[in-house]
């Protein structure tokens, strides 16, 4: 189990208690550069296809931001409520997840955690077989590594 110290990324615990202020996030270069290319191999229509069955006809609109959670969870080992808790200050993680805009909007996650939680759950088995082919695709066209071979 990680120290906690080790995940607090860049939060000044001598500003706890003052008005909330975004701390960007830095991702490693490299790491930037690959999530944006991953981002754009994907065919996330494709696999949006695969995923509305599973998650129902009316989950079209978060079929990306649920999957995109999902690769970034396993991609930088966090979890699901550590992906929210930086989603303000890492413009990488919305982009990931289909977020291309800015603005006020932007910058909160869009839905409740136990929702994200309970999506995520759904996919199990199917949903995340249909997400590792997606990646497959994409690692045989780009060649790509990932560090993490797994989907959680």
């Amino acid at each position: 189990m990680q120290d906690i110290d080790q995940k607090n990324h860049g939060v000044d615990c001598g500003n706890f208690g003052d008005d909330k202020q975004t701390v960007e996030v830095e991702l490693d270069p490299v790491e930037t550069v690959r999530l944006y290319q991953i981002a754009e191999s994907i065919d996330w229509l494709a696999l949006e296809k695969e995923i509305i069955p599973i998650l129902g006809s009316h989950s079209g609109p978060i079929v990306r931001l649920v999957c995109g959670v999902i690769y970034l969870k396993s991609f930088c080992d966090l979890s699901s409520a550590e992906v929210i808790e930086r989603w303000p200050a890492c413009s990488e993680f919305r982009y990931f997840c289909g977020n291309k805009t800015s603005g006020e909007n932007t910058m909160v996650f869009p839905i409740p955690l136990h929702a994200l939680d309970m999506l995520v759950s759904k996919l199990d088995g199917n949903g995340h077989d249909a997400m590792i082919r997606a990646l497959l695709a994409t690692s045989a066209d780009r060649d790509m590594r990932f560090a993490s071979r797994t989907i959680h």
